[in-house]
């Protein structure tokens, strides 16, 4: 498990689960967020270095960095395909998204239509975007738009954006289920969340949660 730590400490730690203990410290400079691969992954485990623009690979194997990807800017919500070659991010000050090319070290923007004047009571006016999740297939990215309370869908393939879809006001995070039928997204100001139907690119209920949910999950729970 690797674990990131804000200052004062700027630093990710890496536990070991069964002997219950941290075995290793790595330097981070104003970590937030740690996420695995798409699909998982028991030995690679990239965590953001916000305050150096950039990206690191954590190879759980040498518990030491293997590869640092630079993004140009403040990375937020991230993620990676499976296939280690493509990392797809929210930068602080972006409408849209970054997209870097991890071997050919290049990077490209996609941006969102323009945007109304940030407005919300939980997000700073930097953060227009803060959502990224992708379907299991891997074929399309979910893009949550805080500054218009909308979700964006781009195509992997064409490079293409669809339509806004409206969810709740200043949405936040978003998930998607494992089988890619549903994703969750968290709307910090209506204090509710959307429930997406993937297919249909639609809302299909909006439920109150609390007061200005952030982060969120969706999971399958047995029915037996």
């Amino acid at each position: 498990m690797v674990v990131p730590l804000l200052a004062p400490v700027n630093s990710a730690v890496i536990v070991d689960m069964t002997q219950k203990k941290i075995v290793k410290t790595l330097p981070l400079r104003h970590p937030h967020n740690c996420f695995t691969p798409e699909g998982g992954s028991n030995t690679v485990v990239y965590c953001e270095e916000r305050d150096a623009y950039r990206i690191n690979r954590i190879d759980l194997k040498t518990m030491d960095y293997s590869n640092m990807v630079r993004v140009a800017g403040d990375p937020r919500p991230f993620l990676v395909t499976q296939d280690e070659k493509t990392l797809y991010t929210a930068l602080s000050g972006l409408h849209g998204m970054a997209i870097i090319d991890i071997p050919a070290k290049t990077m490209s923007q996609v941006m969102l239509p323009p945007m109304p004047w940030m407005n919300c009571r939980v997000e700073p006016p930097n953060t227009p975007v803060h959502g990224i999740t992708m379907t299991p297939d891997g074929r399309k990215i979910w893009i949550t738009s805080v500054s218009d309370s909308g979700v964006y869908v781009y195509d992997t393939a064409s490079g293409k954006l669809g339509k806004r879809l409206t969810v709740g006001d200043c949405p936040n995070w978003i998930s998607m289920s494992r089988d890619g039928k549903y994703a969750g997204v968290s709307n910090a100001d209506s204090d509710d969340t959307s429930i997406m139907d993937v297919k249909a690119e639609k809302e299909i209920a909006r439920i109150k949660v609390g007061k200005a949910p952030k982060r969120v999950l969706v999971i399958e729970v047995p029915q037996d």
